[in-house]
């Protein structure tokens, strides 16, 4: 079996986010349960934390921390704690970001950890949230259409 997060790693770090984000959308789909695909695409997003990226890394972070063990934490929020103040410093100065990031904490890889077991009734995915919230809006729709039809009928 093909190292996904390995070949994610590499490509991370030769800047070809692209092929790394491939990588980790394919470790994912092999284990979603495995934190470190959910954290890889978040670094994939701001590119190794060194742009503000979306909104939708803080989503990836949270999915991989509430999958992993106390290390991978502990790992994830040194990440993220060096991100938040290079974006604080780099909104107060005309610095880079890239430039206001400690490097020193992603010294160590993704692939150094270990996955944690986990249960298999954590099926939870990001298909799945997009198809209920797709439905939620249909519902919404449509109540509030029956509600305006109501509203005609009776005045």
């Amino acid at each position: 079996m093909i190292d996904f997060i390995k070949d994610a790693e590499t490509y991370l770090k030769t800047g070809d986010y692209v092929s790394a984000r491939r990588c980790y959308v394919l470790a994912r789909r092999d284990d979603p349960d495995d934190w470190r695909a959910w954290f890889g695409l978040a670094r994939v997003i701001t590119h190794d934390f060194t742009v503000v990226g979306d909104g939708n890394w803080k989503k990836l972070a949270d999915r991989a921390y509430a999958l992993s063990d106390e290390k991978g934490r502990l790992y994830m929020n040194m990440q993220v704690q060096h991100y938040f103040k290079a974006i604080e410093q780099y909104m107060h100065s005309n610095e880079p970001l890239g430039k206001n990031v400690d490097y020193r904490v992603a010294s160590k890889a993704l692939s150094d950890y270990k996955p944690v077991p986990q249960a298999k009734h954590n099926n939870w995915s990001e298909s799945r949230d997009r198809v209920f919230g797709i439905i939620m809006v249909i519902l919404t729709v449509t109540v509030i259409t029956l509600l305006l039809l109501l509203a005609i009928r009776n005045a």
